[in-house]
């Protein structure tokens, strides 16, 4: 059964602390190349976002003006008589500044996979309808003065309405506690930190449910004879590992066959690419070795058992393990 795909919408409170270029906002990028997310930043986030820079801009530029003129005219100058100084600094206008950062933005985005959520026609009617009557994001009982600074969250929530009809899972990433509720209320997993929504990913994708192995050695034939002992109830610890290490035997064994047996650390590496947590990985395959169903040799792990490792490599979740991985 495949896996629901994350659908990550992003909030403007968010890309102040998870912005372009850091390793938060690289942990969606990840999650995104490995196949089990889709990003998204409504038009009207990466806007809010990008102005903001800008005013940024604007007064460091103003500032680092200032205070080339103000050491010009104070009685530090006296200290750089003959020593050649800058003019005016020359730097880019708010202008050029503007139209550069558009183009930088969308370049980004688009090599990186990321959708715009564009502002559309009918995003604008339904938000001024839902100003109009109370509606989600916006609260009835509230007067209208105060509830005009949500706009914004309106535009977003309606974009937003539009991804939660693709299948699959629905997370916003969003830090207001207010906007957090409308979008609960429309059917929206919240999330308040990268962090946290990327554990949540790691635990739905660490553990893929395939069929059970086949055990790498034959059971011997029952004794018709022989009373059969009641089998006692896995204890709660053996309950737990059963369900923790559900067939890592298979991902291990199948994925180190399909790739031909690599070295080692470029198996391992890979099923981390590929969202299969490293470290229950790491264990199942000491678990194979001490088991002798695998050996090492110099850094790449072979089976004991080669055709039952080719089984394990045609099993459906190995076949969807390397789709994604082209």
């Amino acid at each position: 059964m495949a896996m629901d795909i994350f659908h990550l919408i992003l909030d403007t409170s968010i890309l102040h602390a998870a912005h372009f270029g850091s390793s938060r906002f690289e942990k969606l990028l990840r999650r995104s190349r490995q196949g089990v997310a889709k990003v998204y930043i409504p038009q009207v986030v990466l806007e809010e976002r990008r102005t903001q820079l800008l005013k940024d801009y604007n007064s460091h530029a103003d500032a680092a003006r200032g205070a080339l003129l103000k050491m010009s005219e104070s009685p530090v100058s006296m200290l750089l008589e003959g020593i050649q100084m800058p003019g005016p600094l020359d730097l880019p206008s708010r202008e050029d500044v503007d139209g550069n950062s558009r183009a930088v933005f969308h370049k980004f985005l688009a090599d990186n996979k990321v959708e715009i959520l564009s502002f559309k026609d009918e995003h604008a009617k339904r938000a001024l309808e839902a100003y109009l009557h109370g509606r989600p994001p916006f609260k009835p009982a509230e007067k209208r003065e105060t509830e005009r600074k949500h706009i914004p969250d309106s535009w977003i929530y309606e974009a937003a309405l539009e991804v939660r009809a693709r299948p699959g899972r629905h997370c916003v990433l969003v830090k207001d506690t207010r906007f957090q509720s409308a979008l609960r209320e429309a059917g929206f997993e919240v999330f308040d930190d990268v962090d946290a929504l990327d554990q949540v990913i790691e635990e739905a994708t660490a553990v893929v449910p395939i069929r059970v192995a086949a055990p790498a050695v034959p059971a011997e034939a029952p004794d018709e004879n022989a009373d059969a002992a009641p089998s006692e109830p896995l204890s709660a610890l053996e309950k737990l590992r059963a369900e923790a290490f559900k067939n890592f035997d298979v991902i291990v064994l199948g994925m180190n066959e399909a790739l031909r047996n690599p070295d080692k650390e470029v198996l391992f590496n890979t099923l981390d690419d590929l969202a299969v947590a490293r470290a229950k990985v790491e264990a199942m395959t000491a678990t194979l070795m001490a088991l002798g169903v695998l050996r090492e040799v110099g850094n790449r792990l072979l089976p004991i058992d080669v055709p039952m490792a080719k089984r394990m490599a045609e099993d459906p979740i190995v076949r969807a393990l390397l789709v994604r991985m082209i």
